[in-house]
């Protein structure tokens, strides 16, 4: 299947970072189109960046927690040198060491496979969030787009006819001040003038916020110095409320996001828990060390050393075993090598009330995810519902304003064809422009409303090029 390049953006956000050749500053004074625009914005939209650091940063946690699968190994190197007071008696000596230590924890009760789960559930929220932030920032610059593109035409039309007027009413003066039209309609024709006039300033001022509503969605710092596509197209689309409701809760990244939440929340509780479980754990050495006097030569010898600790918690307290086994080449003064075996047992006092806590807190954290994952499936039903009766409504809008147009028009043209032969006045004429003008205002900013209902349809399902003009 063909995919558009609105669909590969999707697909690609943080690629398109480094292969975007568009810029606010190569497109300069020229005219752009909208991917051109969240182009610009992928570039500069600095929520973007921090989302994939996010991601990037809960991959390393994840692969942290999977290196716990493995124990731990250090290199050792030691040396030692003794001086004494009086080297006639006692020469000096030195002793050297050198060998591998490992570490690890056989068994934790779960606690380190449920650590690496939730840290993969982390990276995979971390992801959905990526994803809802380019989804919001899609949305923005397209809902900005199509408001400036509709602001730039309504200035444009609002200018024009002011200016038609603004002759009209030359006109009217000049046959004022010669007595050959009353003061009323003077006065009438000056203030639609009037009229017009203000209403292209209005046309100005949104414009002026149009262009800031686009910076602030691509992340520019001014509003960009060129130029929005001024054709609005239209297409009617046939959209099912059923279908977008399916499309919802397979595709939205927030329900997604929070069912990896609530995952993260069940492994968080399996740590808690494996706290009442019994721990082993295991340390070890093997290296070579050797020990001589200044005057006699170094002679390595192999060291070892094995221990073990099984803990356990009951009520409150623990328990420990720990069990280890030494064996030693000779140092300074010691002709044999020494083999050390030691057994002990240690009583932890309510040294684990803190688990019960945690226990609590942990199952707590479930039941929230779970309540919020839950308001949110029914905040996303009302999204959906919410942008598909925006739909409807923006579509009948549409109709209503292309018929409202074409009235508009021929009221003009026929007020213009009656002032050919002097059969109209310049006060209707005026009227029937600002009529025109206002109907045109009220087409383009339906058109707006109608991309932007399909925008805000696409961001409901989520699904940024789902429904789409062609």
């Amino acid at each position: 299947m063909k995919r558009t390049l609105l669909g590969m953006i999707l697909l690609c956000p943080v690629l398109s970072f480094g292969e975007s050749s568009v810029s606010s500053e190569t497109v300069k004074g020229s005219v752009v189109l909208l991917e051109e625009c969240i182009k610009i914005g992928t570039a500069n939209y600095e929520p973007l960046r921090l989302a994939d650091e996010e991601v990037e940063l809960a991959r390393l946690k994840r692969e942290e927690a999977y290196r716990a699968y493995y124990p731990m190994v250090s290199m050792k190197a030691e040396e030692t040198a003794g001086k004494t007071d009086d080297v006639t008696q006692v020469p000096s000596f030195k002793e050297r060491l050198y060998g591998a230590t490992l570490s690890h924890s056989l068994y934790e009760g779960g606690k380190i496979h449920s650590t690496y789960k939730q840290a993969v559930a982390a990276y995979a929220a971390a992801e959905k969030s990526r994803e809802k932030t380019w989804q919001d920032f899609v949305y923005g610059v397209t809902e900005a787009f199509w408001k400036l593109a509709a602001a730039q035409n309504n200035l444009a039309e609002r200018t024009s006819v002011r200016d038609s007027i603004k002759n009209d009413l030359k006109v009217m003066t000049e046959q004022y001040v010669l007595d050959l039209a009353v003061k009323q309609q003077f006065l009438s024709v000056k203030a639609q003038y009037l009229q017009a006039n203000s209403q292209s300033n209005a046309a100005h001022v949104a414009y002026s916020k149009a262009r800031w509503g686009l910076a602030k969605a691509l992340g520019l710092a001014k509003p960009p110095e060129f130029d929005v596509a001024r054709e609005i197209s239209f297409q009617k689309r046939e959209v099912q409320l059923e279908e977008c409701m399916t499309l919802a809760a397979g595709h939205r990244p927030d329900l997604r996001m929070q069912d990896y939440l609530v995952e993260l929340a069940e492994q968080g509780r399996t740590i808690a828990g494996s706290a009442r479980m019994p721990k082993l754990n295991v340390n070890a050495f093997y290296g070579r060390s050797a020990s001589a006097y200044d005057i006699d030569p170094l002679h390595y010898r192999d060291d070892w050393q094995v221990s073990a600790r099984v803990s356990q918690s009951f009520w409150g307290n623990s328990l420990g075993l720990t069990g280890s086994k030494i064996n030693t080449s000779p140092k300074i003064g010691q002709s044999s090598r020494t083999n050390t075996e030691t057994k002990g047992v240690n009583l932890g006092i309510l040294d684990g009330m803190k688990d019960r806590t945690e226990i609590k807190q942990a199952d707590l954290n479930v039941r929230q995810a779970m309540v919020k994952r839950n308001d949110l499936r029914k905040d996303v039903a009302i999204d959906v519902e919410d942008a598909y009766y925006g739909f409807q409504q923006a579509l009948l809008q549409v109709e209503f304003t292309e018929e409202d147009v074409k009235l508009a028009e021929e009221e003009l043209k026929v007020a213009e064809s009656k002032g050919k032969y002097g059969l109209t006045s310049a006060l209707e004429l005026a009227q029937a422009r600002n009529r025109s003008a206002a109907s045109h205002a009220a087409r383009m900013d339906s058109l707006s409303a109608y991309q932007i209902s399909l925008a805000a349809l696409n961001h409901a399902v989520g699904i940024v090029d789902k429904f789409k003009i062609n």
